[in-house]
């Protein structure tokens, strides 16, 4: 069953009253969008999977105060998660490293890569110039191309209006271009 396929709204109002097992369908289809976004922000996989631990970790502690705000429950626990890799950052007092295989391992299969030369490279170019993007650029690009989220999703999760985001994405899509066409 795919997300789309279940009301998540109800699953969130059942884990609000308390059932355990709402909370683990909503962990379960939520767990990797959360990973995905924790990944692109620390480049580092054991990081990226304590963290989004520690995000439904929390999440489930505090279920009972989640009210429903005309958001996708999906920007709450984005929001959670901005909040730990905030804490993990102040914490450790340095930036993340970039680690291109540790990240394109986990998008690409084998299959991919062996059937599309040419879009591996591009891949590899792309991924190479996504450390060159400002950090604002970066979490637009992970939350839109890896995470899979609409502009709405995205402006509920940044704060910013969905025309900033319009606006942030064409920049952010503009510059990996010309790093590209530069190369």
């Amino acid at each position: 069953m795919e997300l789309k396929d279940i009301n998540i709204e109800r699953l969130m109002d059942l884990a609000v009253s308390g059932d355990n097992d709402a909370f683990k369908e909503i962990y379960k289809y939520f767990f990797t969008p959360v990973y995905k976004y924790v990944l692109i922000r620390t480049k580092r996989d054991d990081l990226a999977k304590d963290i989004s631990q520690t995000v439904f970790l929390k999440s489930f502690e505090n279920i009972k105060r989640y009210k429903y705000q005309g958001k996708s429950p999906l920007a709450y626990f984005f929001t959670v998660a901005k909040n730990e890799i905030i804490n993990e950052w102040r914490k450790t007092r340095k930036t993340f490293n970039y680690s291109q295989e540790e990240i394109k391992s986990k998008f690409q299969s084998e299959e991919n890569i062996e059937r599309n030369t040419e879009n591996k490279l591009q891949k590899d170019k792309i991924f190479k110039y996504l450390g060159l993007l400002t950090d604002e650029q970066k979490e637009l690009i992970s939350l839109k191309f890896i995470s899979g989220l609409n502009n709405n999703e995205i402006s509920e999760i940044t704060g910013k209006s969905e025309e900033a985001v319009r606006q942030l994405q064409f920049r952010a899509l503009k510059a990996l271009k010309d790093l590209l066409r530069n190369e």
